[in-house]
């Protein structure tokens, strides 16, 4: 989709600024947070502290990214003070709170497990996992002007495709250790896929029924430029193709399960890409252009 200079915010005008050039550290920030946040959850809930380690690791190079992101680092701190009017603010708020506390929480469970104290900041630290998880989702679903982000399914999408994809890194680690996975990890992998999936579907379709700009956002994944990114990455490999392993085959199967893993967080990425890519402004002249 190709708008020329003198047709911006004429035409549907396609999104470049988080998924061109530098900015595509935007989508690897949102990668990481998510499967980061999603991961340390998962790991709290199955009491594994290699998992909890990883995901902390994973969202401190989010807050990394996030720095170097930023025109002016230095003055990070100026953007904290805003956290009542900036999602943005929030999630550099959420992220460190969270680096400081998980790591408090990761030396309890290491030293003092089950103590009063480590239980605290179990609770705490969770909590902050969410929050890294879900704040992307509110960073987008208040972009006004691209309609396709502006959705109370965002957030909710990104709830779930993390939790799946923290989930399938966490199977990955067991499986590393030469560790079958426990049925109950199973059932987790397959609800939250599940949960994705309708997620995703939920969302195209009421993003088809919204608005002119949000249809042209989903016809370009569907039918358009994204759209073999989309079926192939995204659809077959990132959840169609997992679904079908994770239902179909026994938990010994180890070489089969790592491949399914792998394939959701492939997957997982591929969405975040694509739903950044595929986002375009409202005209601000009124326009009947839906057609690729």
């Amino acid at each position: 989709m190709h708008v020329k200079p003198h047709e911006f915010m004429i035409k549907f005008t396609p999104h470049t600024r988080w998924v061109e050039g530098s900015g595509i550290l935007i989508v690897v920030a949102f990668f990481l947070g998510g499967i980061g946040g999603g991961l340390y959850l998962t790991s709290l809930f199955f009491n594994d502290i290699l998992g909890m380690f990883v995901g902390w690791l994973l969202v401190l190079i989010v807050g990394l990214i996030d720095m170097i992101h930023l025109h002016k680092p230095f003055r990070f701190w100026r953007m904290l003070l805003k956290p009542n009017s900036s999602w943005i603010a929030r999630g550099f708020i959420l992220i460190a709170f969270f680096i400081i506390l998980a790591a408090v929480q990761l030396a309890l469970f290491f030293w003092l497990q089950e103590t009063a104290y480590e239980k605290s900041f179990r609770i705490l630290s969770g909590l902050l996992a969410f929050g890294v998880i879900i704040y992307s989702g509110f960073v987008l679903s208040y972009v006004k002007a691209i309609r396709l982000w502006n959705s109370a399914m965002i957030p909710l999408l990104f709830i779930t495709s993390s939790l799946a994809g923290g989930t399938a890194v966490f199977s990955i680690i067991c499986l590393s250790r030469n560790t079958n996975l426990t049925n109950t990890l199973l059932h987790v992998l397959q609800i939250t896929l599940v949960l994705y999936a309708i997620m995703l579907v939920l969302h195209l379709w009421t993003s088809i029924n919204d608005s002119p700009s949000a249809r042209k956002s989903v016809m370009w994944m569907l039918k358009g430029n994204l759209s073999y990114i989309f079926w192939i990455l995204v659809v077959l490999v990132g959840i169609v193709i997992p679904l079908f392993v994770f239902f179909l085959t026994e938990s010994e199967a180890m070489v089969l399960l790592t491949i399914g893993a792998v394939f959701v967080i492939l997957g997982n990425f591929t969405f975040k890409f694509i739903i950044l890519k595929s986002g375009v402004y409202i005209p601000l002249a009124p326009s009947n252009e839906v057609s690729i």
